[in-house]
């Protein structure tokens, strides 16, 4: 912030300098160099708020940035799927493990909410402090400039000054949407409890009481600025009227009043603006004396200074409306006469000129010359009569005349002649003078002479004039002409009556020579066309092409209009030759009837003509439009020829159909040219009756177009299908790649090797592994591929051998996703049994190991001390291990019947059952001879024992095999368990086929405890 701030001020201090040395410059130019540095300053202080906007911007942007990164990690951490998942799953079942995975995501998202909300606090203080710091160095600037004692030494600078206080107040305003920032931003800060609320609001309140300050300190200076103004302002208007009057005074009280009318009118239009300058700068005048008086009204300093300007300039104003006044009155008395005798000398020159024509007499050779006299001299008749006019004002402005001679006034002038030759001004400042003009010397020096000319001022070279100091006396001053008014008058007078006499007389001298060659003219002018027009309409050559034709046709019409245009002619002639015999003119009357004879006659010839050549343009016209229409339409044809060489099919489904939109485009041209083909057939057959001479150059362009037609149209048919072939190859093609794509993304799944170590796993694998079913999930689509490529190979496609490949790729891989299936849906099968296996073994194994234990602990042999005590020990263990045996004997025998059972499918876990299988074996025989150590009457007992359990689960068992509880569907699952368990315990027949070998075995040694204890066997 503090290289931002630095950088603010460098650019402000930069810009400071140029206004100050703008203001020193704008004292020393024109208002138009002021302008362009008031334009600077605006430009410095817009160019200054860019420069804390784009430090602003720049800084929210970046600090927008980071929340927005800040903000999008919270929402992607709380959108996560999985996290949701597990916590709606958790949600259902009381899992202890479900807060190891809430906490973390808690954890994770607790320090990024915290940095959340400390980021939304930061931005606000440090975008606070920003503008702080900114408006303060703002304040700094302005109170500088503010606090100035300068008001400004004369105009020029006062306006600067004001200038400068006017941006200054526009800045101030400016930054009044700041101010306004920083109070509420400071609001909202102590509101919520900012930690730093006490440094914000002491920074807000001394900032709002400079504020406030500043702009009292700028009403102040304003009004200040205000009063210099206005007395800057009344002394510089001061200046401007008396520099005005100064510049306008020289004019008034000139004593030139024109050597002619030219001169005088200049002089007069001078003098006339002069006036208007005068009468239109009188109220401005008015208005600065009236300032300046109410000035010293109201105003206690700088009186007497104001009050001696405003008297001086009163008799300065008064002077030069008196000279101007005077001045009027001179030029008017001057203008008075120099208008006369210049309007006498022109109107006696104009009727000089007119003399020589009227008294011409040449009446013409024929009847143009004698129309163009005539025309001529009624022109010149009416600007006679019509300069009558001219003469009676010339009589109106000898009576309102006061000067009856012209007198120029030279007296006391200095004037200067050119010597040898004629000068021409070769710049703007340099006057043209001609030899023997004399001008009036305004000033000179060695190499150039200012002079004045009409009031047109300029320099000369002094090389080429002569110097003249002339002083005439009274006698001197001469009138122009030695006439008087009254006698040029009444000579201009007679001048004008003698020449309107002889003009009339000629006017009639041609009216009547006209008359006599008009129609003479005429009838041998329309002869002289028709003869010309004859050889037109005689031409038969009707051109070699269609263009030609049209551009005879096309000079032939120009000619039929020219003939009707000479039709009315020759109309108008007749009618006149009619008017020539009544008016009395008898030999021109018979000369023109025998012309207009022969002319009529003509006439009659060339409109036959005419009819010939218009029927002969006609037929040749439609051949040639015919032939050229076959031309263009051969050269369609050829261009959708052209089109339809292409032998490119597409290589994909978007590319065949982009083919068949093209292709269908053609059609329609074709259709539009079908047609053209239909009117050329019909004009061919009209022209060969028409025209038989050329009917069998008509009839063999008729034939080659249509056979060119006929070959284009079967092409087009031909494209067509190739691109319906196109098409279904390539929509077979990409059922091809879906079907692959899907078999691909079903075999993986199928050649999975997974599998679960319990019941409950394997079960979720088979219900996922029948969702993939390949049977049943796109049978049909598969059916309707295999269909749709033998219809194409019915069809006799063009790639039939690539369709035939496809097809059977699509069955190869299709059956090896059916085998891969049905391996993986055996593998889940045999799974399922051995972990229901599995986990009901895992109590036998339990067992197991701790009996083994107990086999493994040494004997004691019997002796005679310890026989009774190590009986009944040895009594309580048979009694333990039959119970054992007995217990787990049935269920062994059930999980035994079930793993023969495995073993038989050749489960891919046979080995793990035949080790568990094994073990039960030789645990029970360790347990036996255990069991039978003590001697034949613990064997005996046991073996009792054992034939009482035997028949007891017989018992249980023939309970339950006619148990018809089976027939309740409910738990169905479970008794089709229970019955598996009791086929595999009917199937194992160890326990009973032990009891009788035992019993084979205590037999002999036995007999009399059978009968005793009545066993049964």
């Amino acid at each position: 912030m503090e290289v931002r701030a630095d950088n603010a001020m460098l650019v402000r201090s930069v810009l400071s300098g140029a206004t100050s040395s703008a203001s020193v410059v704008s004292s020393r130019y024109s208002d138009r160099t002021r302008l362009e540095l008031e334009k600077l300053e605006e430009e410095r202080a817009l160019f200054t708020s860019y420069i804390d906007r784009k430090y602003a911007t720049k800084a929210a942007e970046k600090e927008r940035e980071r929340s927005e990164r800040s903000q999008s990690f919270r929402v992607s951490s709380r959108a996560t799927s999985r996290v949701e998942e597990v916590q709606s799953r958790g949600g259902s079942c009381k899992n202890v493990r479900k807060p190891e995975i809430v906490t973390p995501v808690k954890s994770l998202l607790r320090p990024s909410d915290k940095r959340g909300c400390k980021r939304q606090e930061t931005p606000g203080q440090r975008q606070y402090n920003r503008t702080v710091e900114d408006t303060e160095l703002w304040l700094s600037e302005m109170e500088e400039q503010v606090l100035s004692e300068d008001y400004g030494k004369d105009l020029p600078s006062v306006q600067d000054l004001q200038r400068k206080q006017a941006l200054l107040e526009s800045d101030v305003k400016a930054h009044q949407d700041r101010i306004d920032y920083i109070k509420v931003t400071a609001n909202k800060f102590v509101e919520s409890g900012h930690v730093d609320a006490d440094n914000i609001r002491l920074k807000e309140g001394a900032l709002l009481k400079r504020y406030a300050a500043l702009a009292e300190s700028m009403a102040y200076r304003k009004q200040r600025l205000l009063e210099s103004l206005q007395v800057q302002q009344l002394f510089h208007d001061l200046e401007d009227e008396a520099a005005w009057i100064r510049t306008k005074d020289p004019m008034a009280a000139s004593t030139n009043f024109g050597r002619d009318l030219i001169g005088v009118q200049n002089l007069i239009t001078k003098h006339q603006e002069l006036l208007a300058k005068i009468n239109n700068h009188e109220s401005k005048f008015a208005g600065v004396i009236s300032n300046g008086e109410q000035m010293l009204n109201d105003r206690t300093t700088s009186n007497e200074e104001i009050k001696l300007r405003i008297n001086a300039l009163k008799g300065e104003w008064n002077s030069l409306k008196e000279k101007s006044n005077q001045r009027k009155q001179d030029l008017k008395v001057s203008l008075q006469a120099h208008l006369y005798f210049a309007d006498a000398k022109g109107a006696e020159s104009w009727m000089r000129e007119k003399e020589p024509i009227v008294l011409n007499q040449d009446y013409g050779n024929d009847v143009d010359s004698s129309k163009a006299l005539l025309k001529k001299h009624e022109a010149l008749v009416s600007n006679l009569e019509a300069f009558g006019s001219t003469i009676q004002a010339l009589q109106e402005q000898v009576r309102d005349c006061r000067q009856q001679a012209l007198i120029v006034d030279i007296t006391g002038k200095r004037c200067v002649m050119p010597l040898y030759y004629d000068h021409t001004g070769k710049s703007s400042c340099e006057t043209s003078m001609r030899k023997s003009d004399a001008v009036t010397l305004l000033n000179s020096n060695k190499d150039r002479r200012k002079v004045e000319e009409h009031d047109c001022q300029g320099f000369v070279p002094a090389v080429c004039t002569k110097r003249i100091d002339s002083w005439l006396s009274a006698s001197k001053q001469i009138p122009i002409d030695g006439l008087s008014i009254a006698d040029r008058q009444a000579q201009i007078n007679s001048q004008y009556d003698n020449l309107l006499s002889l003009a009339r007389e000629r006017q009639n001298g041609l009216n009547e020579t006209v008359k006599a060659y008009v129609v003479m003219r005429e009838a041998a002018d329309l002869a002289v066309w028709i003869k010309d027009k004859e050889s037109q309409a005689l031409i038969k050559d009707v051109g070699e092409d269609l263009e030609e034709i049209e551009s005879l046709q096309k000079k032939f019409d120009d000619f039929k209009d020219d003939l009707k245009a000479n039709e009315v002619r020759l109309t108008r002639m007749n009618e006149i030759a009619i008017q020539l015999t009544s008016l009395g003119q008898t030999k021109a009357a018979l000369k023109v009837k025998t012309q207009m004879q022969t002319l009529n006659e003509k006439w009659a010839e060339l409109q036959t003509r005419t009819q010939d050549r218009i029927s002969q343009l006609g037929s040749a016209h439609e051949l040639q439009r015919f032939y050229r229409d076959v031309d263009e339409t051969k050269e369609w044809v050829a261009g959708k020829r052209y089109a339809l060489n292409n032998d490119e099919l597409g290589k994909d489904l978007r590319g065949v159909q982009t083919l068949q939109r093209k292709h269908e485009v053609l059609e329609r041209d074709l259709a539009t040219l079908q047609d053209k083909i239909c009117q050329l057939d019909e004009t061919a057959n009209r022209l060969m009756q028409s025209h038989p001479d050329t009917a069998k150059q008509t009839y063999a362009k008729q034939k080659e177009i249509n056979e060119e037609w006929q070959q284009v149209v079967s092409k087009a048919q031909q494209r067509k299908e190739k691109l319906l072939e196109s098409y279904d190859l390539q929509r077979f093609l990409s059922d091809y790649r879906d079907l692959s794509a899907w078999v691909g993304f079903m075999i993986g799944p199928a050649n999975s090797g997974e599998l679960a170590n319990d019941v409950a796993g394997v079960e979720v694998l088979i219900e996922r592994h029948q969702e993939h079913l390949p049977h049943d999930a796109r049978a049909s689509t598969f059916s309707a591929f295999e269909q749709f490529g033998n219809e194409l190979l019915l069809a006799n496609h063009y790639a039939a051998p690539e369709i035939q490949e496809k097809i059977e790729n699509l069955a190869k891989v299709r059956e090896e996703l059916k085998c891969a299936w049905t391996a993986r849906q055996l593998q889940l099968d045999q799974n399922l049994p051995l972990q229901l296996h599995l986990r009901n073994c895992e109590q036998a194994e339990n067992w197991m190991s701790t009996r083994r234990a107990f086999v493994s602990t040494e004997e004691v042999y019997l002796t005679g001390d310890n026989l009774d005590a190590k009986s009944k020990e040895h009594e309580d263990l048979r009694s333990a291990i039959d119970k054992a045996i007995n217990g787990h004997e049935e269920k062994v025998s059930a999980r035994h019947v079930l793993a023969d059972q495995l073993i038989a499918q050749e489960h891919y876990a046979g080995k793990l059952i035949y080790d568990m299988l094994d073990r039960w074996r030789h645990l029970k025989e360790d347990l036996i001879e255990k069991r039978w150590w003590p001697g034949e009457d613990q064997t005996l007992q046991q073996f009792l024992r054992d034939v009482d359990a035997t028949e007891n689960w017989i018992t249980e068992r023939l309970q339950l095999a006619t148990d018809e509880g089976y027939k309740d569907p409910a738990n169905i699952e479970s008794k089709h368990q229970q019955y598996q368990e009791f086929k595999a315990e009917l199937a194992n027949a160890d326990g009973i086929q032990s009891v009788l070998a035992i019993s084979k075995s205590l037999w002999k040694l036995t007999r009399a405890w059978i009968g005793k204890y009545g066993v049964s066997l």
